[in-house]
C-alpha cells in the first residue's frame, strides 16, 4: 500500500484504514494517475453511486475518487493534547492540553466531549495547510480549530554584533511575545558557533525552541534573500502562523493580536514604508521595477512595504511569492546595467502584482525607530523596529540595549 496512508478522505465521509489486518483485508488503493485513488478489498471496489453515497461492487465500474491523507499529519490526531490551538470563531488560542483525544471519535474540550466531525490534514497534494478540527455538539453546534505553532524566524549573517541584535531580539520575543513559539535562525555554517558564542542568553532562555538551519551565502544579496529560504526548509510547512524579523527587533509586549490578524487572512502583512516618510515610489518600495513595467498598476496613493518583518498565516500563503522573488531578482540582475542588491523592491513588487498586500495591519503592532532617542516605553505595540542601515549594527545595538533598560525597569 503506497505511502502506507493511515485514511482517505472523500467529501463528508473519511474511510480509515486498519493497517494491522491481514494483508488480505487492508484495503488497497487504485491510483487512477490524476491524483485521486480507489479502494479495493477481497476483490470488492468501492463504487461512487448516482445518489452520491458509496457501495461496495465485485466490479470496478465508477470508482469513488479519494484523495490521501498524510500518514505523518493524520498521526498527529493521536496529539491533540501536545498542540496549541487557534479558535476560528472567536479568534481566541487555546494552550496546549486544551483538547483530549477521547475513544470512539470524541474529543474533550474545557470539560465538554465534542464529535470530531471533520479532520483536514496536510492534504499530500498541498503539506503546507496545517491540521484544523471541526467539534460538533448535539448534532447542531460547531467549533472549529486550527493548529497554533507559531514559528518566528530570523536570518544572521556576518559580524559578531548581528549575532548580538540577533541576542537582543531573541530574549526579548521570550520574556515578552507571550506566545508558544517555535524559533529558527537561518545562517552559514560558519557562522553557526556565533549564535552560541554572542546568544547564549536566547539558548538558554528558548532551549530546544530554537532551531538553526544553514545555507549557503557568500554576498550581500546571497544574505538580503536568505528570509526566502523558508520556501525551501520542510520543517517550514509545519508551523503557522509565521512570522519573519530582522535582528534589529525588540518585542515589548505579547504577539497574540498579530497572530491572530494573520491566522484571518490570505495576505501578506508587512509594515507601510511611509512611516519612514519616503516618497511613495521610492527606491525600496520598488520603483525601478514598476516603472519599468506598464502593466503594474500602481498609483500615486500606493506605498510600498518594509520587508524587515513579514507575517503569514502559514508556508502555503508564502509559498508562491518566496519562490518567484528570488528567480526574479536573477532574471532581472542578468538583463539590467545596474543590479538590485535588496530584497525589498522584488518584495514590493511580486506581492503587489500578485495581490497580497496588506500594509495596514501590521502598523498596529510595531514602531519605527530611526536615529533618535530610544522609543518610550509607554507606547508599546508588540515591536520595534531600530532602523538605522542595512549591517550598520553598532549604532542600533546600543539603541536596543537602551531600549531593553527601560523596558526592564517598568514595574
Amino acid at each position: 500500500m503506497e505511502g502506507s496512508p493511515l485514511a482517505v478522505r472523500r467529501i463528508g465521509q473519511t474511510f480509515r484504514l486498519n493497517l494491522d489486518a491481514p494483508p488480505e483485508d487492508t484495503p488497497a488503493l487504485l491510483h487512477d494517475g490524476s491524483g485521486g485513488v480507489g479502494l479495493s478489498v477481497r476483490g470488492q471496489y468501492l463504487q461512487a453511486s448516482p445518489s452520491g453515497g458509496v457501495s461496495w461492487s465485485p466490479t470496478r465500474g465508477a470508482a469513488a475518487r479519494f484523495v490521501l491523507i498524510a500518514t505523518a499529519a493524520f498521526a498527529r490526531l493521536r496529539h491533540l493534547h501536545r498542540h496549541a490551538w487557534m479558535e476560528v470563531r472567536p479568534r481566541v488560542w487555546h494552550p496546549a492540553g486544551s483538547l483530549q483525544l477521547l475513544p470512539h471519535d470524541r474529543v474533550m474540550f474545557a470539560g465538554v466531549s465534542y464529535t470530531l466531525a471533520e479532520v483536514l490534514i496536510c492534504l499530500a497534494q498541498q503539506p503546507e495547510r496545517a491540521l484544523s478540527i471541526q467539534l460538533r455538539r448535539d448534532g447542531w453546534q460547531v467549533r472549529q480549530f486550527e493548529v497554533f505553532r507559531p514559528l518566528i524566524y530570523f536570518t544572521a549573517f556576518g559580524p559578531p554584533e548581528m549575532f548580538q541584535l540577533l541576542n537582543i531580539a531573541l530574549c526579548s520575543l521570550a520574556r515578552r511575545g507571550a506566545v508558544p513559539a517555535t524559533y529558527l535562525v537561518i545562517t552559514r555554517p560558519e557562522d553557526r558557533a556565533l549564535i552560541a558564542e554572542h546568544g547564549a542568553e536566547a539558548c538558554a532562555l528558548l532551549g530546544d525552541r530554537l532551531r538553526i538551519a544553514c545555507l549557503d551565502a557568500t554576498s550581500l544579496r546571497d544574505f538580503m534573500f536568505a528570509r526566502y529560504a523558508l520556501a525551501t526548509i520542510p520543517e517550514g510547512a509545519l508551523y503557522q502562523p509565521i512570522l519573519y524579523l530582522d535582528t534589529d527587533m525588540v518585542c515589548d509586549g505579547p504577539l497574540e493580536n498579530l497572530f491572530r490578524e494573520a491566522m484571518d487572512t490570505d495576505k501578506i502583512l508587512a509594515p507601510a514604508e511611509h512611516l519612514l516618510h519616503l516618497d511613495q515610489f521610492d527606491w525600496w518600495g520598488g520603483k525601478a521595477l514598476f516603472e519599468k513595467d506598464s502593466s503594474s498598476g500602481l498609483t500615486i496613493n500606493d506605498f510600498g512595504m518594509n520587508s524587515g518583518s513579514i507575517c503569514a498565516k502559514n508556508l502555503f500563503v508564502l509559498r508562491e511569492s518566496f519562490e518567484l522573488i528570488p528567480r526574479l531578482q536573477r532574471a532581472h540582475d542578468t538583463q539590467a546595467s545596474e543590479p538590485l542588491t535588496f530584497d525589498q523592491p522584488f518584495f514590493n513588487y511580486v506581492v503587489y502584482k500578485l495581490g497580497l498586500q496588506d500594509p495596514s495591519v501590521f502598523l498596529k503592532h510595531i514602531r519605527l525607530n530611526g536615529h533618535e532617542q530610544p522609543p518610550s516605553p509607554n507606547d508599546r505595540r508588540g515591536l520595534v523596529h531600530f532602523m538605522g542601515g542595512v549591517g550598520n549594527s553598532s549604532p542600533k545595538l546600543n539603541r536596543m540595549r537602551d531600549y531593553v533598560t527601560l523596558l526592564d525597569a517598568l514595574p
